[in-house]
């Protein structure tokens, strides 16, 4: 109710999420400039939050409602909306929702599960909340890189280097690749000593992520394919390593 959100901002609220759609709940919140998600399941309910000027909505309850291929169904004639899925999701189907185009972000409870409130284990709620983060992001080391000379000594380096594990050779432009997992640059390129490549699913939360934590980034390394994000550096270096982000 109107109500209950005049209490929720009251109280520090930021937003208004809600199970359900309430265009006066809307009205509210979009006359004062409080960020509004409230909860559709239908179509004539998406028809109805864009006429009330929406284009994020909760979608509840989630997998009650049919899950993520529901939710693909109903959301296909409607590009210009975005949806915020709650209700079911946990950490075996978390990854596939968020993959879907149309989603800014899920909601979960199981990481603040009632017993642990109760018993006010908030040390234990936080580490599931970071493993949900982290589960999330999928960060994982892709390559290494090593700074060369030029030319010539990256390609003996790069040939020493597949010896020694087995594995094959790719000439570039820029680099030469041994297998997957190790990138030889054919100049002096970012870090002392070389790079690290870290892998991740949403390269643009995996951002946000790290700068909440006080890190900056490269814009000058920023790489873009078919208009999108694939790659950037961080501004600091660890161990005389440069370390960048990698979509995968």
């Amino acid at each position: 109710t109107v109500d209950q959100a005049k209490t929720a901002v009251s109280c520090g609220a930021k937003f208004i999420v809600a199970p359900g759609l309430n265009p006066k709940v809307v009205e509210y919140c979009l006359a004062n400039a409080i960020p509004v998600f409230p909860g559709v399941a239908t179509p004539s309910e998406v028809e109805q939050a864009i006429e009330l000027g929406l284009n994020v909505v909760k979608f509840f309850p989630a997998e009650g409602n049919g899950g993520l291929p529901y939710l693909k169904a109903i959301g296909g004639p409607y590009k210009q909306m975005r949806f915020i899925p709650t209700g079911g999701i946990d950490e075996t189907n978390l990854l596939s929702y968020l993959k879907y185009s149309q989603i800014v972000a899920c909601g979960g409870s199981w990481m603040v599960k009632p017993e642990l409130i109760a018993a006010q284990q908030f040390d234990e709620i936080r580490r599931m909340t970071e493993r949900a983060v982290l589960l999330m992001l999928g960060l994982e080391l892709k390559h290494i890189g090593m700074n060369c000379a030029d030319d010539t000594e990256a390609l003996k380096n790069a040939r020493l280097i597949a010896a020694l594990m087995g594995l094959p050779v790719k000439e570039g432009n820029s680099s030469n690749f041994v297998g997957t997992q190790f990138e030889v640059m054919k100049k002096q390129y970012l870090g002392t000593h070389g790079h690290l490549a870290i892998g991740t699913n949403f390269i643009e939360r995996a951002i946000v992520h790290f700068q909440r934590k006080g890190y900056s980034f490269r814009q000058d390394s920023n790489v873009e394919k078919n208009g999108k994000r694939v790659a950037i550096y961080l501004e600091q270096e660890i161990a005389g390593f440069a370390f960048h982000l990698l979509q995968v």
